[in-house]
């Protein structure tokens, strides 16, 4: 979100999940705090950050924070085992992990050394939302036909 869209609508409802609300003016501040640490980091235009989140306002906070200093932000599914993270890590040259903090345990020795991890605390709703999924279900299900 620009600056200027922010200014102007920066009383009115910009996001809700669960029973947590952000103004349009509220989301433009976070996304200006979370570009300027990635800046710290050294993340600039062109580069790469990846996002590993679930549904959740953080989830779009860090990639405005992303696009907003020019970089790409490169979504991660979240159902992904620990060597296809590291695949999508490696080939996207990434420099920053961003990541729900549940979400990273199991992923120690699948992050590049040179890649830097921030851990987003993940709000309890949504914990709870996902607590009976399991985390790797995306071929639950699914039956070749041939």
């Amino acid at each position: 979100m620009t600056k200027a869209m922010a200014d102007k609508q920066q009383l009115f409802l910009g996001i809700i999940s669960g029973q947590r609300k952000r103004t349009h003016a509220e989301v433009a501040d976070r996304v200006a705090r979370i570009a300027g640490g990635l800046q710290k980091f050294g993340v600039k235009q062109g580069d790469s950050v990846c996002i590993l989140m679930r549904n959740d306002i953080a989830f779009l906070e860090a990639a405005y924070a992303v696009m907003r200093l020019g970089a790409y932000a490169v979504p991660v599914n979240w159902h992904f085992k620990p060597d296809e993270v590291n695949y999508v890590l490696k080939d996207s040259g990434t420099l920053v992990l961003i990541g729900h903090a549940d979400m990273l345990h199991g992923l120690r020795g699948a992050i590049p050394a040179d890649v830097t991890v921030l851990s987003a605390p993940t709000p309890p709703e949504i914990l709870a939302s996902y607590k009976d999924r399991p985390r790797s279900s995306r071929h639950a299900g699914f039956r070749h036909r041939f």
